[in-house]
């Protein structure tokens, strides 16, 4: 029975990082969850872990819901209706998420050895 107490009130496993690019992959693509849990290297039958994140962070990604129709329009193009400075946004686009989620990464990892916030507090006054 201490078991169990103990594996509920444990932190997540995943790191903030891993829950943020999971998130994203809900937000911005069609796949289903078992698709973007094994993409994000998650065991099988995560999509219930899955859900659970986004019921509790859905409201940091409000912003994220408001862009999402531009983006899968964006995506659903025919590759040949597609502009060659399309495709060169387009491959910006997606080395600027990949840069953000690995700093955010290195963000995280610092401030976790460290024990150091690194992160501006929400609402400090200057």
């Amino acid at each position: 029975m201490q078991e169990k107490k103990k594996r509920r009130n444990a932190k997540s496993k995943y790191s903030p990082a891993v829950v943020r690019a999971v998130l994203y992959d809900v937000h911005t693509s069609s796949q289903t969850l078992a698709q973007i849990a094994a993409k994000n290297g998650l065991p099988k039958g995560s999509g219930s872990m899955i859900s659970k994140w986004v019921k509790k962070y859905s409201s940091d990604f409000s912003a994220m819901e408001d862009l999402q129709p531009t983006i899968s329009n964006a995506n659903y193009l025919p590759p040949a209706a597609k502009s060659k400075g399309e495709k060169e946004l387009q491959k910006q686009l997606e080395e600027a998420r990949c840069k953000i989620i690995c700093l955010e990464t290195m963000i995280d990892i610092a401030e976790r050895e460290l024990g150091v916030d690194i992160r501006k507090k929400s609402g400090t006054k200057q």
